[in-house]
């Protein structure tokens, strides 16, 4: 050996144990702060870029051992800043990890050089995205395995310097003595021999550098199998995951309430607004009134009107006929009653005189028919009594039928009245129920109207605040409907998750939110977990982020004290951080 000192700390060619540095250069605030996310901070260093040229600039100051760039950007894009990274000899072999949704076009920008290895989906899983690290990213040697080694190796490395010094200094001096010319008075050294110092030099700079390389390899390799023995045996070894960034929007509990006139009062205006922006309602409060109020109570009242009307028609057929009505009926048939009687009597009397009559025109008859027998009286004479006897005769007939015709007649109107009577005075159940269907009717009709009446009264449907005013006084209310309102008391965060790492959230988790508009962080828990996939609606600032992600809504409920801090905030976005580890 040629150097027997042992090396200091500060001397050790290989650093001791340290984190890894992560360099993120994207133009999404959302991507960056998810990458910070997830990656340990126990093993990682995470820097940030906005831009291609805070890329380069940050790149020279923090020297970082993997590089995340992202091929779309405003300005440099990730091909020129990975073209001027790869031009400086200091990260002409950093890994270099370029995003994009864009594999083809970056494959065929970045030409058959680029390594598809540090390439990644930015659609594809955060869990492939680690797995690329653990991939790419060179190995950590731990400090307390490999201290005696690397004192060791430090101290061959110093003896190796010391040797090439020494023969540097050689060579100096025989530069020196063929600058003075002594060089053919110097015994020691013949020409030819001179010749070969040259060639010995240079075979021991190469030597000197090989073992150096291969101490290096040597040990480096050792104290990772030491330290990492499953990396050597099988696959990259999976980051954990620990947090999950992404977009939301700040909403009240059970969302914004936007408050609106019925379908069928389309059109309508409002006559009266009883609220202004800030206001506290409660559930039930009139906070509107449309101008069709006026004549919709109108016709509630002339509704109300009508059952008085059917009430009073009912109560009507119940009680029958006027009792004036039914006594001259009564007295129709009592009268019937005495004409039939003394009509009878009457006729009768005439059918026995008659009668009579008749038995006088029958003796007469009989004598004067002896007598022209006898030839005592002459034939007119007996004509004359047999004319009238037939006379009598006939006279009889004629008031007997006239008896039964009065009888006959008399007793059908007396029936006749009876009948009249009787449906006077009584009361059909079939008549009571159409009275009883129409107050039903009216009644119906009635609270229909009340009903459309009580439409043109807009009420609160909940408590809570009024957030804005979007229909004034005399305005048609438009599809953005009379007023928004929210429980702004309890506030909530909904964040979009993507569908990759939805699996890792569950209900309970802390998360916390951070947004420019406003200094703290809020704290909350993840309250529910959306059922279905939906595409992204809340976006990067960044005109040409992604926007077409399918993304899982989560409901973050905020605790009372950061409730309290954004209660007038609604919508505004926010950038979430759910913590997955419980540790």
């Amino acid at each position: 050996m040629l150097h027997n000192s042992k090396p200091s700390a500060q001397d050790h060619p290989f650093p001791l144990v340290r984190k890894s540095r992560i360099l993120v250069i994207d133009d999404s605030l959302l991507l960056r702060k998810q990458l910070s996310a997830q990656l340990p901070s126990d093993r990682f260093e995470v820097y940030e870029a906005e831009n291609g040229s805070a890329g380069l600039a940050k790149a020279a100051e923090t020297n970082p051992d993997l590089i995340l760039l992202d091929y779309v950007m405003p300005g440099m894009d990730g091909y020129e800043v990975y073209q001027s990274l790869r031009a400086q000899e200091q990260f002409r072999n950093t890994p270099i990890i370029v995003m994009s949704g864009r594999h083809d076009e970056v494959v065929e920008k970045f030409g058959p050089l680029f390594d598809n290895y540090n390439f990644w989906l930015k659609q594809a899983s955060q869990d492939q995205l680690r797995d690329r690290i653990n991939a790419v990213l060179p190995m950590t040697v731990s400090g307390s395995e490999t201290e005696n080694t690397q004192t060791s190796v430090n101290v061959e490395v110093q003896d190796i310097a010391a040797f090439m010094s020494h023969l540097g200094q050689l060579e100096n001096q025989l530069t020196e003595k063929n600058g003075q010319r002594h060089t053919l008075s110097n015994p020691e050294i013949s020409p030819r021999r001179r010749r070969w110092i040259p060639i010995l030099l240079i075979a021991a700079g190469v030597s000197a550098i090989a073992t150096l390389g291969f101490y290096s390899f040597t040990l480096l390799r050792s104290a990772s199998q030491k330290s990492s023995p499953q990396i050597a045996s099988g696959p990259p070894t999976t980051l954990p995951l620990k947090n999950i960034a992404a977009l939301g929007r700040l909403e009240p509990q059970g969302e914004i309430t936007r408050l609106s006139a019925p379908n069928s009062l389309e059109g309508s205006r409002i006559d009266q607004l009883l609220i202004k922006e800030g206001d506290l309602v409660k559930a039930g409060q009139v906070v509107a009134i449309l101008d069709s109020q006026t004549s919709r109570l109108r016709a509630w009242r002339q509704a109300q009107s009508n059952i008085v009307t059917a009430q009073a028609r009912l109560a009507k057929v119940k009680a029958g006929a006027k009792s004036g009505e039914i006594n001259a009926q009564k007295a129709n048939i009592l009268r019937l009653t005495a004409d039939l009687n003394g009509g009878v009597a009457t006729q009768e009397a005439e059918i026995a005189r008659i009668e009579a009559e008749l038995g006088n025109a029958q003796v007469d008859y009989e004598r004067y028919r002896q007598l022209y027998s006898e030839g005592a009286v002459s034939k007119a004479e007996f004509d004359n009594r047999q004319l009238k006897l037939e006379t009598v005769q006939n006279q009889l007939s004629a008031a007997q039928a006239t008896l039964k015709r009065l009888i006959t007649t008399v007793q059908a109107q007396k029936k006749e009245a009876q009948a009249t009577l009787g449906s006077i005075e009584e009361v059909r159940p079939v008549d009571v129920e159409v009275a009883q269907a129409e107050v039903t009717s009216a009644i119906v009709a009635a609270e229909k109207a009340k009903a459309d009446l009580d439409l043109t009264y807009i009420c609160a449907p909940i408590n809570g605040n009024v957030l804005e005013v979007n229909t004034r006084p005399g305005e048609v209310i438009s599809n953005e409907g009379i007023a928004n309102i929210g429980r702004t008391d309890r506030m909530y965060v909904v964040a979009e998750i993507y569908e990759t790492d939805i699996k890792n959230i569950r209900a309970g988790q802390n998360v916390t939110v951070t947004s420019d508009a406003f200094a703290d962080k809020l704290s909350g828990k993840v309250d529910r977990v959306g059922l279905q996939v939906k595409r992204q609606g809340v976006f990067d600032v960044n005109p040409l982020a992604k926007t077409d992600y399918k993304v899982v809504e989560v409901k973050v409920r905020l605790d009372a004290p950061s409730s309290q801090k954004v209660a007038g905030l609604s919508n505004l976005q926010v950038q979430v951080v759910i913590q997955t580890d419980p540790s």
